[in-house]
């Protein structure tokens, strides 16, 4: 799980990375 917001937190520029990790997370 840390990994995931630490790679939000990294990834701001990339949202689409950021929209398809919350997608694999929340199903």
């Amino acid at each position: 799980m840390s990994k995931g917001f630490s790679h939000v937190g990294l990834s701001t520029c990339n949202m689409d990375a950021t929209v398809d990790f919350y997608q694999e997370a929340l199903g």
